[in-house]
């Protein structure tokens, strides 16, 4: 349902910027799940989690065809290949990864574990990106001298 304005937004703000507020908001979202006592205060926070994942999920094939699509030389499909399927793996391995936390450790402490995992992998990819823009940055200095 949010796929469309999620995808509206891409184009207007950028991919990278609407994959990390959509994590950042499945974070925060993903403990409240445990929270409402009513069954529409639940749907309401189902709600907000799918939408959240909707925004994450959304940019996200785009984004690596366009990153495989900078590699360049005509490898496009094989380099697809190899971003869809760990892609597809995770979106069939992590409801079982989830439901095994569940079961290990009740349904709130594996929430707030996949929000410390979410957490940390927003930071460290918003790291790894301002870093790319150094080396881009040290790059086109050094081609200037």
């Amino acid at each position: 349902m949010v796929s469309p304005l999620a995808g509206w937004l891409s184009d207007r703000c950028g991919t990278f910027s609407l994959m990390m507020a959509g994590l950042l908001i499945l974070a925060v979202s993903l403990p409240l799940v445990i929270l409402p006592n009513s069954l529409i205060l639940e749907g309401a926070v189902l709600f907000l989690v799918g939408a959240a994942a909707g925004f994450v999920l959304t940019p996200t094939l785009p984004e690596l065809a366009n990153s495989v699509d900078r590699l360049g030389g005509g490898r496009m499909l094989l380099h697809l290949l190899f971003l869809i399927w760990p892609y597809s793996l995770g979106m069939i391995l992590g409801p079982i990864a989830g439901g095994g936390l569940a079961d290990l450790f009740g349904l709130s402490t594996a929430l707030y574990i996949m929000c410390f995992v979410l957490i940390c992998y927003s930071l460290f990819s918003r790291l790894m990106k301002h870093e790319q823009k150094i080396c881009r940055m040290d790059e086109l200095c050094w081609r200037k001298k």
